[in-house]
């Protein structure tokens, strides 16, 4: 049952859905802890969902880890970049890993054994070159 409400990554990509040969394309996911509830038997049992992993996939056969900081600037501590070295149109995907506990009635804490996962839908991207025109040569 928990499988069914494991939490969807949700990811930021900066600069948004526009981004250029050759110049980093940040990249972020939130890392707070989810709690979803199921119904067992009538009773409504939370589980909470913290992030033990973070996959990207760039679309273009790179990837990373880590779950990024948003607005970072270039190369800063903790900042998932990408550097695309061809202009076309490309999906980022996440892929989040998760442990989860129960909260059983009375109080009790489980902790279920399987490590739950989720692959966030396709965030297109446009990548395009930056080129420069000389007008006047002095």
């Amino acid at each position: 049952l928990a499988l069914a409400v494991v939490p969807e990554p949700e990811l930021s990509v900066e600069p948004a859905d526009q981004s250029y040969v050759n110049l980093p394309t940040n990249v972020a996911s939130g890392d707070v802890p989810t709690t979803n509830n199921i119904q067992l038997f009538g009773v409504q049992i939370p589980i909470v969902f913290t992030s033990t992993g973070y996959s990207w996939s760039f679309g273009d056969g790179g990837s990373a880890s880590g779950p990024g900081v948003a607005g970072a600037r270039v190369g800063a501590p903790g900042a998932v970049e990408h550097l695309y070295r061809r202009s076309g149109d490309y999906s980022i995907t996440l892929t989040r890993t998760f442990t989860a506990t129960a909260q059983l009635p009375g109080g009790a804490t489980l902790a279920l054994s399987a490590p739950f996962s989720n692959t966030s839908a396709p965030y297109g991207l446009a990548v395009s070159e930056i080129q420069t025109l000389v007008t006047q040569v002095d």
